[in-house]
């Protein structure tokens, strides 16, 4: 098969693996540019079954659960507070079964360095998050949860769009 390969077809990445997570598009893109049109309709289910499972998985995880209690607050219209996500964490790691608490500290460093979120400091020495209504469609995206746009209630009030 090697000369049929046009690495120059290749170079930008395969249209129809565009809408598949960067990862799910490397590991793929040499097998479906190879494949029959057959084998190319299984690798596109294959793919789409393995995004589903990654993107629950994302959620389940420390950071993502985080993220659904920022995002709940959002959509709630409450500015919130890093005291008051990492205490709403902890209980749910709590009822979980998990002994080890997550310091107000520790929950910070996640929302600023995972979930990219800005965080700015209180006259009173509290941190809050500053959320864009982009970043929360950008992580909503990436973790796969479906939300309804907003109507101009809460939301646009909590934080105007980047203009990036």
């Amino acid at each position: 098969h090697f000369d049929k390969i046009n690495l120059e077809e290749i170079e930008y990445g395969i249209e129809e693996l565009k809408i598949f997570e960067r990862r799910i598009q490397q590991v793929l893109t040499p097998i479906y540019y190879l494949a029959d049109e057959e084998s190319r309709k299984s690798i596109l289910e294959f793919a789409k079954e393995q995004e589903i499972e990654m993107k629950t998985a994302l959620l389940e995880e420390d950071a993502g659960q985080i993220f659904l209690i920022i995002l709940q607050e959002f959509d709630d219209g409450i500015r919130s507070s890093i005291s008051g996500i990492s205490k709403k964490f902890n209980e749910k790691r709590k009822e979980e079964g998990y002994k080890s608490v997550f310091s107000e500290r520790k929950v910070a460093k996640i929302i600023r360095e995972i979930l990219k979120i800005e965080t700015e400091q209180s006259t009173g020495g509290y941190y809050f998050i500053d959320v864009k209504v982009n970043r929360i469609k950008e992580l909503s995206d990436y973790y796969g949860i479906i939300r309804a746009e907003p109507s101009g209630g809460q939301q646009s009030q909590l934080s105007q769009p980047d203009n990036d």
